[in-house]
């Protein structure tokens, strides 16, 4: 399954910066993403710093994918479970744990927001060849806000819906297991 996330990561982050070449004819004011607008970034060292990412990212998944015995808790509900994985208590927190969570969360996420990324980039593309369908509704659905929405809180969203998923499952198959013994 890790080399199979892995593979993913790659193909779906370099189907988003082939998109994003595609939709944007002036990348440094187009483009959304905060690094580029940061750094200033051309579309060249924005790909570098993407393949350096995604590389980076599939090690630290790697390294997080053996990491379960830290899910392994005995609680009687789910918020004691998720205290004790992150060890709260006064003013303590478990980075590890924190750590190890985000990066086996990270290739769904990944993976979800470069596909509802491509399919912008896909959609701007579109706008800018002047297609009738494409303009309509990019026009009405700007109206709204709806790509902000897209852009910037559907991945904050997605982040703590990933954790909860995770930590339920994990809650879940340990407690399980405690009850069958």
């Amino acid at each position: 399954m890790k080399y199979f996330n892995s593979l993913n990561i790659i193909l779906f982050r370099l189907f988003d910066l082939f998109t994003t070449y595609l939709a944007c004819n002036d990348f440094k004011n187009q483009e959304y993403n905060i690094i580029v607008n940061k750094f200033d970034l051309n579309f060249f060292e924005f790909c570098v710093f993407d393949v350096f990412s995604f590389v980076t990212l599939i090690l630290l998944y790697f390294y997080s994918y053996n990491k379960t015995e830290i899910f392994i808790i005995k609680s009687f509900s789910f918020i004691n479970y998720v205290k004790i994985f992150f060890n709260l208590k006064f003013f303590t927190f478990s980075l590890k744990n924190a750590f190890v969570l985000s990066c086996l969360i990270s290739p769904t996420y990944v993976i979800v927001t470069s596909t509802i990324f491509s399919i912008n980039n896909i959609w701007v593309y579109l706008y800018n060849t002047k297609n009738k369908l494409a303009i309509q509704s990019y026009d009405f659905l700007n109206k709204i806000h709806f790509f902000e929405f897209v852009i910037f809180i559907l991945p904050f969203l997605l982040i703590i819906f990933l954790l909860q998923s995770k930590l339920k499952k994990e809650y879940f198959l340990n407690n399980l297991k405690y009850e069958k013994i």
